[in-house]
């Protein structure tokens, strides 16, 4: 757990013991889960976290709001390594409102068919504004970066842009920002490519609405933060999302099962 900015905190959980990502990437060193939570006025948990990872996430939580009244959560993203402890999060706090999407809405039904949803959902949509206090949340939506019902918000006061899945790494990091991490451009290229290349024209449609917006930190839902690196890791998605290729090469990619094919590429590599 970190503090990000005033009124502004990190819930990161790691599970360095993870070795395969929803249920087929490899990963070299775990995966990190990040939720957020703004304490103003009124205060918003931003998203949840995995079923792997659930363990002391609602201590972290109370030990933030400190007794205070838990005002929203805000859903980017529905996927259950971000969304298995909702119910858990509205069994505690009664009276908290959920903020999402019409479409998250709906897949959120679908997903936990015993979820009791007892308060009225605030349904967003490209614009709307979440009022906090000193803190206002601007939300954009996101479709297929990576799913349907993906949407991004941007906070005014602290200039933090919460990113959903967009510009995220593979990794259990517990360094909050990736300019501190030796080699994390391989993992979030390695992420791109698994979690988010098939949507390039969709990548390209949020990089435009991010264009104008003066942002200080993003924050996403996996791996580290980025604070001194923005303009690379922004660029590095304009690129990979418009396939520019970064080096000059020749990718061969074959499968083998007794080493005759593995012969035939090593012949065509030095050919």
């Amino acid at each position: 757990m970190y503090k990000i900015k005033d009124d502004v905190y990190l819930l990161n959980r790691i599970n360095k013991e993870e070795k395969v990502f929803e249920g087929e990437i490899p990963l070299n060193d775990g995966m990190s889960y990040n939720s957020y939570i703004i304490k103003d006025e009124k205060i918003a948990l931003l998203d949840t976290t995995s079923s792997y990872t659930k363990e002391g996430f609602l201590k972290d939580v109370e030990s933030v709001i400190d007794n205070k009244p838990l005002e929203y959560l805000v859903i980017h993203h529905v996927e259950p390594d971000h969304s298995a402890l909702i119910k858990e999060v509205l069994d505690k706090y009664p009276k908290c409102k959920l903020v999402l999407s019409n479409m998250a809405l709906t897949i959120l039904k679908n997903l936990y068919r015993d979820l009791d949803i007892k308060n009225e959902p605030i349904i967003v949509k490209e614009g709307d504004t979440l009022d906090l206090g000193k803190h206002k949340l601007v939300f954009y939506s996101a479709p297929m970066v990576h799913w349907p019902e993906v949407m991004v918000s941007y906070d005014i006061e602290s200039k933090i842009l919460f990113s959903a899945d967009a510009f995220g790494s593979f990794g259990a990091y517990e360094k909050m920002y990736s300019d501190e991490i030796e080699g994390i451009k391989d993992e979030e290229r390695r992420y791109y490519t698994n979690i988010v290349s098939r949507y390039g024209t969709q990548v390209q449609n949020l990089l435009k609405k991010l264009n104008n917006l003066d942002i200080e930190i993003i924050a996403s839902l996996h791996g580290p933060l980025h604070k001194k690196r923005i303009l690379e890791v922004v660029e590095n998605y304009n690129k990979w999302s418009l396939n520019i290729k970064e080096k000059e090469g020749i990718l061969v990619v074959y499968t083998t099962i007794y080493g005759n094919t593995e012969d035939a590429a090593n012949y065509l590599l030095n050919f």
